[in-house]
């Protein structure tokens, strides 16, 4: 288990990194340029965008980040707790169905809504396609299993 918790947050670290950066930009875009203040991932933004655009855009994409992280580590804490009262089996953390929302939890529905908010908003896609409904119902149908297995093998 301790394996597969260090597995899951080096990934939700790896994770984080790469879509937060620290983004620093001044008033103008020119003094941006010229002062190289915007990462390589950004550089490209300026051509089209303002730096208040930039800041704004790495601002709400960092915030989108903490919050499927602070989702995505309910479902973990849920998901450890299951295995250590031994309401699942951690033999195989992949195989049981409430380790497959798991599963779901962060590869598809928190990715899918960071890439969204990385790819300016795409808001229907956020919210519906693997985005926060999915990532919303999936924890609570984790609390559903947790409780439902709890309660079945008293």
């Amino acid at each position: 288990m301790k394996s597969t918790l260090k597995y899951c947050a080096s990934l939700l670290i790896v994770l984080f990194l790469f879509f937060s950066k620290d983004i620093v930009a001044s008033e103008k875009a020119e003094d941006v340029i010229d002062n190289a203040k915007l990462s390589s991932q950004t550089q490209a933004c300026i051509g089209c965008h303002s730096a208040d655009w930039i800041n704004n855009h790495f601002t709400k994409l960092e915030e989108t980040t903490k919050e499927t992280n602070k989702m995505t580590l309910a479902a973990t804490k849920l998901m450890s707790n299951a295995w250590e009262n031994k309401i699942e089996d951690k033999t195989n953390p992949f195989d049981e169905p409430i380790e497959q929302m798991w599963i779901r939890k962060w590869l598809f529905y928190s990715n899918s809504i960071r890439y969204a908010s990385a790819m300016t908003g795409a808001p229907d896609y956020a919210s519906f396609k693997n985005g926060w409904w999915s990532l919303s119902e999936n924890l609570q149908r984790m609390k559903d299993w947790a409780e439902f297995k709890k309660k079945a093998t008293r």
